[in-house]
């Protein structure tokens, strides 16, 4: 793929507008695929699925829930939370249940 392919592929979708940090992350992996001969990128490609699915996602999530954990220890209340992340309470009432079920 050409590095404008490359950019296309990865590219936010139409609506979107990606925070820096979402935006970092398009450019690393922009960078890491454009440029390449298609085995390179296919073999890139592959392991960054790998290591993004089975180790780094993983790792997300367990920071994710950590932090909704003392986040809410600090506020003292899933409201303040709420308010203050931008999370919905759904997502923050699930995310420490299962740090809950975690530390059982």
């Amino acid at each position: 793929m050409t590095p404008a392919q490359v950019k296309e592929a990865l590219a936010a979708p139409a609506g979107w507008t990606d925070t820096p940090e979402q935006a970092q992350i398009r450019a690393c992996l922009t960078a890491a695929l454009a440029d390449r001969d298609p085995i390179e990128a296919l073999t890139i490609a592959s392991a960054m699925i790998t290591v993004l699915r089975d180790q780094l996602l993983p790792g997300v999530a367990l920071v994710r829930r950590d932090s909704a954990h003392a986040a809410k220890v600090q506020l003292g209340s899933v409201k303040e939370l709420v308010q203050q992340s931008g999370q919905t309470r759904q997502t923050l009432t699930r995310l420490l249940a299962e740090y809950r079920a975690e530390a059982d």
